[in-house]
């Protein structure tokens, strides 16, 4: 059954990225059986199949996919399946690749800043960090805003915004979203401002004023800090008191300094004082002051009640203004200060007392100040001393003070006064208003209440009061200034804020309080009005000007363009008809308009006024009239060339647009009423710019009229108001003759033909002719010189035509006339007629070389002008022609040709052939044509050959030699006699020489064609030899270089050598000897045991590979008696390869050989290395006997494969009940044993079975065969040992067992038990080097020798016949002996330079390793 093509399934996105613990489903094809699909994952740099790879119980292939059930970390990568091609017999298959990501933990971003608060001005790093290993797409947001990077915001990473120059708008909520494929997260943090204290950056100046009048402005800058500083004003120390006159202001710019500033509209001298401003955070606080004094009589102001703290500083400044001062003085209870030691005025009229006491500082004080005139100025300041006050009076005192009605000095304070409030005001709506209440003495609480009601207004913001007080009206704000002052401000002022306003003041004693009526003027507004648009000539219209709110009386007034309207009985003065003013209301007038004409446009304003303002709302009105002529356009006459204007204008309202147009048909083919439509172009497309002008009055210019210009124009003035107005007028334009080109001199050469055209415009009938020294040309071709005329129109062409030129007969001035009935005009130019240049002189050869020469010559005779010496000058050489050839040359050689300026008299003759002979020929060339030439012969020197040897070629003979050949240098570039070649070979080895060969031609003397680094010496040059080698290369030589390296890549140049030198070494050619085998063993070989049955080798190339190293051959055996016959090869390209299946705990001679296509390498490294030890197998024919009742004899043989050294051996045995096992017992044993007694058992009740393990340092081997022993024992005398085939080395020791067992009791112990015999049953002979010790009967041998070989068997004694049986035999077979010395011998290889020497023959009998040595010359 034919299977259906591939199909590619639906792809899941690259990558595949899913949550740790989700499936993942990854689709192969359709269409394949599922045994051709095969899974693969990257890893370690490999694809590797699943079957063998990461398939564990979450991987499994169903059908063609690849289900992962529950995804982990580990199953990230890279999966790809593979199936068959379509009809693909060769085994190709299609891949399909996923990469597949598994992700952690859920995804989390976290925001966080370098500081937790950012100074103004620095820099700050805001970072991202996300919980996600994979690719996060980072948006960062200020206050939801995104953020756009640029300017002082920048992206040092992905995950990092840094933001430089820190400024107060910076502050704010900072948001980093990160989002990755299917999730997203946001974390967000603030950036505050760290605290920082306000700096004064500029303050202002003490300054005098020459008197009164001047405005002043004081200006204090501060740099802001952090929170933005409070900025206060003072006075001597006191704040300002609230005037009209006094502005105070600030704010913050653009680079975060705060600007404060405090003006004064008309100074008085009581503006004077010591000036103060304070910025104050909660950092710090920054003073500035500066003295203000105004030329006047002393002055001090009213300032507010000062409080003092008991047992504190008080420093009071005397608030006097005047200037200049001559004093200040303070008193107190009609006493001048200072009384004590804790009071001191000072110079500048400072009042200072320490330690305040509330007894004798508390009261008035009075501030006197005078200036030299004797003019004096006092204020009385009160002093109010608070501390830890005394406590409250009582209720009953409190009743006295009530009870008594009247003014009861108070013990605590003075009596309540308030100052007096500024008479009664009127205020106008929508003002700032601010009442000040003032306490002049006591120290009470201040409220403001208004109306009869008394509803009090506090300073709290928001308090009931204050939010029922300002639900009609702008809100209220009190403010308590120092404890004696209280400000009432009301923002903007509306009609219900008109009332009493009340300030009390209460202490604990009295209440006193003033009020204040304020008076709300609500100003005049004027509804919007407009005239209507599009009014015409002769319609009526009028306009209402209204108030919409305002007091009354209301008066009116209207203007036009500014100037008053004067009503007279109802009618407008100025002689402008046709206006009425009429009153409809107290609030409203109407301007009326009955007939309207182009004099009413104008602008028209209303004025309205009542006694809170005044204000006006103006108007345009348009009246449309419709264009009327004012200049009408009339028709024009001009000449050519001359100036004329056309001038047209008109008026409208509004003003018309004036405008010129041609018509396109001349006036000539239109007459009125012959049915041919004039067509019109506006002026400004015709000519938009040179000569043609139109203005805006309408004047239409032709500073210089042409032909062109004649024709119907056409003026229209429209402005949108009716058809407009046009008309049609009639411009001629008269042509005198003029040419429309200039003629110039002119040059021709001697014999040639010429011709000159004048063109001519003109009026009709016109006449031109040319003429030379008054002689008319006619139009007869068969003169010489002749002209012929063409009309077109008013254009006229007359061509002089000129044969055969003649310069004694031609040459002069030529004239060409035309005239008119309006004018004559003629031009003319001269002719020259030119001749050919002369001979040059003394032409010759100079600094000739072997390729080159200089050819030096003097211009020909000139030959003088017969014009116009400045018009033409003497005959001349444009460029001189310079020729030459080789001479006498038969071979075709070209003649080569050089164009020199006329300017120059030498020239540089480049590129000639050495040892040749030229012809040179110089001659001068100008527009008449060549002169005669002047000639040389010159021959150039000798060179040597200037072209490399042709055709090089080589090829590799050997791997220690190559062949070149090449051809000669083409015969015209040898320059002559070639005498040899040198040959230079470079080496791509870095440490070969390079190989300069001289090699001659036939004839030549040279010490040998093999001579290095030889120099080239003329005398060895042999020229016996004239070998001219003319025309093309022929082949000339071959040769053989040999002593190369192998495999190696040369260079090769090869120059050619004449009498004159060496010529150009040809283009290199590069030749590789062949390869060679391998010129050295691989380097740093190395063994790592991998398991007791494999070991890895790795080794590094040879130094000397001579070739292409495509395999190493890896020769192994293990060093045992048993196996050394058996070596095994391993072939492998890499330089690592893994030896298997060898035998454990066996030591390998490994021998490595580097081969490539010459072959192998004679040389090898060797290296030693010896598997891991493994299990021992078991004991081998383990047999048993019962020795007594209570004993058994175990003997057995030795495991066959120790794998490595016996720790010991182990013997279990156990006694058999039934159907269970008794409990097991074990013995450890010797490893050297071979047999073992067991005693203490009792045979005749139980039933044993016994068994054995061997043991070495990696376990225990598998138990050997049980032996079972039951009852009854049979005991009985026998030999025991096992028979078996034993193979040693000459010269070993050797210890054959027998024992014996079962005798009686009563039997000898010096009775021999057993006799050794050997081949035929013959007895053992017994030497020193064979024997059997007393008491025991085993056969010792010191040293085997090859002679012991054979058979030899343990039997019983026949003294002992009767008591023992059985017999053990051995048989022996003695290998080799260990070797002592070897024989070599080897032969010599020539490799140029180098001998490599080889092992030819180890003469060895049954090498062992220890013995095994590399033997290298």
């Amino acid at each position: 059954m034919e299977l259906p093509g591939p199909t590619l399934l639906e792809r899941y996105p690259d990558p595949v990225v899913v949550h740790e613990g989700e499936p993942v489903i990854l689709h192969c094809v359709g269409g394949y059986l599922s045994s051709s699909v095969r899974w693969e994952k990257f890893n370690g740099g490999a694809w590797l199949e699943l079957v063998s790879f990461l398939m564990d119980k979450y991987v499994v292939k169903v059908g063609n996919s690849l289900v992962i059930v529950k995804s982990r970390r580990a199953h990230s990568g890279q999966y790809r399946c593979s199936y068959p091609k379509p009809n693909s017999s060769s085994g190709d298959v299609n891949h399909v690749e996923y990469h597949v990501r598994v992700s952690g933990d859920s995804f989390s971003v976290k925001v966080t800043i370098n500081q937790d608060k950012s100074p103004l001005g620095a820099s700050a790093d805001i970072v991202c960090t996300t919980s996600s290993d994979l690719p996060v797409t980072i948006t960062w947001y200020k206050d939801n805003n995104v953020i756009n990077p640029g300017g002082r915001f920048r992206l040092l990473s992905n995950n990092v915004l840094q933001i430089s120059q820190i400024q107060r708008e910076d502050q704010g909520i900072y948001q980093c979203f990160g989002r990755k494929e299917r999730e997203s997260a946001q974390s967000a943090l603030r950036l505050q401002l760290a605290d920082s204290p306000p700096r004064l950056l500029l303050g202002f100046l003490d300054q005098t004023l020459g008197g009164p009048g001047p405005d002043i402005s004081l200006r204090c800058v501060f740099h802001s800090g952090y929170p933005l500083p409070k900025i206060l004003w003072t006075i001597d120390g006191f704040l300002p008191v609230p005037d009209p006159r006094i502005i105070l202001g600030d704010h913050v710019t653009s680079h975060g300094d705060m600007i404060s500033y405090y003006n004064v509209s008309g100074t008085r001298v009581e503006d004077g004082g010591l000036y103060s401003c304070t910025a104050s955070n909660t950092v710090a606080t920054v003073r500035h002051s500066a003295r203000l004094n105004i030329y006047g009589a002393p002055w001090v102001r009213v300032v507010p009640p000062v409080v003092a703290i008991g047992g504190e500083f008080l420093e009071i400044q005397c608030p006097v203004s005047g200037y200049p001062i001559a004093g200040i003085s303070w008193e107190k209870d009609g006493l001048k200060l200072p009384l004590n030691q804790r009071q001191r005025v000072g110079s500048n009229g400072t009042l200072t007392i320490t330690s305040v006491e509330r007894s004798s500082d508390g009261g008035s004080y009075i501030c006197s100040a005078w200036d030299s005139q004797g003019r004096i100025a006092r204020r009385e300041i009160q002093v109010n001393v608070v501390g830890i006050c005394p406590p409250p009076p009582t209720l009953i005192e409190k009743e006295e003070y009530v009870k008594n009605d009247k003014e009861i000095a108070n013990p605590f304070t003075a009596p309540l006064r308030i100052a007096p409030f500024p008479e009664k005001g009127r205020v106008v709506e929508e003002e700032r208003v601010t009442l000040v209440c003032s306490l002049s003495s006591g120290l009470g609480t201040l409220k403001w209440s208004k109306g009869p009601a008394g509803k009090h207004f506090t300073h709290e913001k928001n308090s009931p009061e204050e939010k029922k007080a300002t639900e009609s009206a702008a809100p209220f704000n009190v403010l308590d200034t120092d404890g004696f002052t209280s400000l009432l401000s009301i923002a903007s002022v509306k009609p219900s804020h008109a009332g009493v306003y009340t300030c009390t003041a209460s202490d604990a004693i009295s209440t006193v309080a003033r009020s204040h009526e304020l008076t709300v003027l609500v100003p005049v507004k004027i509804e919007p009005f407009a005239f209507q648009e599009g009014l015409k000539e002769g319609a009526r219209s009028r306009l209402v000007c209204g108030v919409s709110q305002g007091d009354l009386p209301i008066s009116f007034s209207f203007f036009k363009d500014h100037s008053p309207l004067e009503l007279e009985h109802d009618k407008v003065g100025f002689n402008i008809p046709n206006i009425s003013i009429t009153s409809l209301d107290p609030w409203s007038r109407v301007l009326q308009f009955s007939f309207l004409t182009s004099d009413h446009t104008g602008e028209y304003s209303c004025l309205a006024s009542n006694p809170a303002s005044q204000v006006s709302y103006t108007s345009k009105l348009l009246v449309q009239v419709g264009p009327k002529w004012s200049r009408e356009p009339l028709d024009a006459n001009v000449s050519r060339g001359e100036e004329v204007e056309m001038h047209c204008s008109g008026s409208g309202v509004p003003p018309p647009v004036i405008s010129w147009f041609k018509s396109t048909v001349l006036a000539l083919e239109w007459f009125p009423g012959d049915g041919l439509e004039l067509k019109w172009r506006p002026v400004e497309t015709l000519w938009p710019s040179g000569n043609v002008q139109t203005f805006h009055n309408g004047s239409l210019i032709f500073l210089e009229a042409e032909e062109h210009h004649g024709g119907q124009y056409m003026c229209k003035i429209e402005n949108g108001i009716g058809p407009g107005e046009s008309k049609i007028v009639q411009l001629d334009v008269n042509v005198p003759p003029y040419f429309t080109k200039t003629l110039e001199r002119q040059s021709v050469s001697q014999g040639k033909s010429h011709e000159v055209t004048c063109e001519v415009h003109g009026d009709s009938p016109m006449s031109v002719a040319w003429m030379k020294d008054s002689n008319v040309f006619d139009s007869s071709p068969a003169n010489r010189i002749y002209s012929l005329v063409h009309r077109e129109g008013k254009k006229s062409r007359v061509t002089l035509v000129m044969k055969n030129l003649d310069p004694a007969l031609d040459k002069g001035i030529y004239q060409c006339t035309a005239n008119n009935s309006l004018g004559k005009v003629s031009q003319s130019f001269e002719l020259w007629v030119e001749e050919k240049p002369g001979r040059p002189e003394d032409l010759r050869a100079s600094e000739i070389t072997s390729r080159e020469l200089v050819l030096v010559w003097l211009p020909p005779h000139a030959t003088p002008s017969t014009g116009s010496p400045e018009a033409f000058p003497p005959t001349q050489v444009i460029t001189y022609l310079v020729e030459y050839s080789i001479a006498g040359d038969k071979s075709g050689f070209p003649i080569q040709r050089l164009d020199i300026l006329g300017e120059r008299t030498q020239v540089k003759i480049e590129n000639l052939f050495p040892s040749s002979t030229y012809i040179f020929r110089v001659s001068g060339v100008n527009s008449a044509g060549n002169g005669p030439p002047a000639e040389i012969v010159a021959r150039t020197l000798s060179s040597p050959p200037s072209a490399p040897p042709s055709n090089v070629r080589g090829r590799a003979t050997a791997n220690q030699g190559i062949l070149i050949s090449w051809s000669g240098v083409v015969g015209e570039m040898m320059h002559g006699v070639i005498l040899g070649y040198r040959v230079l070979i470079l080496s791509h080895l870095s440490n070969e020489e390079p190989r300069d060969l001289i090699v001659p031609v036939e004839g030549a003397s040279f010490a040998s064609s093999y001579a290095l680094n030889e120099s080239l010496i003329s005398s060895q040059i042999s020229t016996s030899k004239k070998n001219e080698m003319k025309g093309e290369a022929s082949a000339c030589c071959q040769f053989q270089v040999l002593a190369l390296a192998p495999f190696t890549q040369y260079e090769i140049h090869i120059s050619a050598l004449n009498n004159a030198g060496e010529g150009p070494k040809s283009q290199p050619v590069l030749i590789r000897t062949l390869e060679d085998v391998p010129g050295s063993p691989v380097r740093v070989p190395s063994c790592v045991r991998l398991s007791y049955q494999s070991l890895q080798l790795s080794w590094q190339p040879p130094t000397l590979p001579n070739g292409i190293v495509n395999s190493y051959k890896v020769v192994y055996y293990p060093i045992t008696p048993s196996s050394f016959r058996f070596a095994e090869i391993h072939q492998t390209s890499g330089l690592t390869t893994v030896l298997s299946g060898l035998m454990p705990n066996t030591n390998y001679s490994i021998h490595i050989t580097p081969v490539n296509n010459a072959g192998e390498s004679y040389e090898w490294t060797a290296v030693f290395c010896r598997t891991l030890e493994d299990v021992p197998s078991s004991p081998g024919d383990v047999v048993g006997y019962a020795s007594s009742e209570k004993s058994v004899y175990l003997n057995w043989v030795p495991p066959r494969r120790p794998n490595g050294v016996l720790t010991h051996y182990t013997v279990y045995f156990r006694i058999v009940e039934g159907q269970t096992d008794a409990f097991e017992s074990k013995r450890k044993i010797s490893p050297s044993a071979v047999h073992f007694l067991e005693n203490q058992l009792d045979l005749t009740r139980h039933k044993y079975v016994f068994w054995m393990t061997a043991s070495n340092s990696k376990g225990e081997s598998a138990p050997s065969a049980q032996i079972v022993l039951a009852p009854p024992p049979m005991v009985e005398g026998r030999v025991v040992g096992q028979s078996r085939v034993i193979e040693v080395y000459g010269g070993q020791a050797l210890s054959l067992h027998c024992g014996v067992i079962g005798l009686p009791a009563s039997s000898s112990v010096f009775m021999p038990m057993v006799r050794w015999t050997t081949n035929g049953g013959k007895p053992v002979p017994m030497s020193g080097n064979a024997f059997i010790k007393p008491g025991q009967n085993e056969l010792i041998f010191v040293s085997v020798r090859k002679s012991d070989a054979g058979n030899y068997t343990c039997q019983p004694d026949p003294a002992t016949q009767a008591l023992v049986n059985g017999m053990v035999t051995y048989t022996l077979k003695v290998k080799g002996f260990s070797v002592t010395g070897v024989n070599v011998s080897w032969r010599y290889l020539v490799k140029g330079f180098q001998i490599v020497n080889i092992l030819n023959k180890v003469a060895m009998n049954d090498l062992i390793a220890k013995h095994f040595q590399t033997f290298r010359l």
